[in-house]
């Protein structure tokens, strides 16, 4: 049998732009209800389960938004383009629950700003996605937003992971790949040698490598 629910425990949590603000009690159905106040400032009542599954986001407000850019985006012949897409899926990683990447964006506070919900304004800001880019934070804790977004390469975003093993050595601190290519050796060279030979930051990246690493091979 599940948890009892408090219905008093939800008042003031934020559930896409909805802020719970009042219980209102059991709907025709039997299914708890609040007053809930949109980011527009807007008032109405919302069943609980309809907040927390992502079912209604606002009160209408982000869907108006949402066809502003899909009509622009229309007018100028850019629904099929690579922005577009690229718009499409921020919106998705962010804000659709159902999407198999949201646990890693939505799903751990990653938010889009206002501005950005509207197709026009991203395009403006971001401009023209150059070939073999794709869109990346550089703060990976960070929101979508102008300031903290770039068409990055796949290089770019790989030494830009949340995963990357990062190595301070003189003062400088880079990714085990970013090392390998200044230094010349072998990543997984300079990996052995400090994680499984002991070997000190400063002798794994100045001892050179009996077999030089080709430019542009890891």
């Amino acid at each position: 049998m599940g948890r009892r629910i408090d219905p008093m425990e939800y008042i003031g949590k934020k559930y896409n732009r909805w802020t719970i603000k009042a219980y209102r009690g059991y709907n025709n159905l039997g299914k708890h209800t609040y007053l809930c106040q949109c980011e527009c400032g807007k008032e109405k009542i919302v069943v609980l389960s309809n907040l927390k599954s992502g079912t209604s986001k606002s009160c209408g407000c982000l869907n108006d938004e949402n066809r502003k850019g899909n009509t622009w985006s229309k007018k100028h012949g850019m629904s099929f383009s690579r922005e577009y897409s690229t718009w499409r899926a921020m919106l998705d990683r962010c804000e659709n629950k159902t999407y198999r990447e949201y646990p890693d964006y939505g799903g751990r506070g990653i938010k889009i700003c206002e501005r950005w919900h509207d197709f026009n304004n991203f395009y403006a800001d971001m401009g023209k996605r150059p070939q073999n880019t794709t869109l990346d934070r550089i703060d990976n804790n960070g929101n979508y937003e102008p300031s903290n977004c770039r068409w990055a390469n796949a290089k770019t975003q790989a030494n830009n992971r949340r995963s990357n093993t990062l190595i301070t050595f003189n003062g400088k601190t880079q990714t085990l790949q970013q090392w390998a290519d200044e230094t010349g050796i072998y990543k997984n060279t300079i990996s052995m040698r400090i994680n499984h030979y002991g070997w000190s930051i400063e002798k794994a990246l100045t001892t050179p490598s009996i077999i030089p690493r080709r430019k542009g091979v890891s």
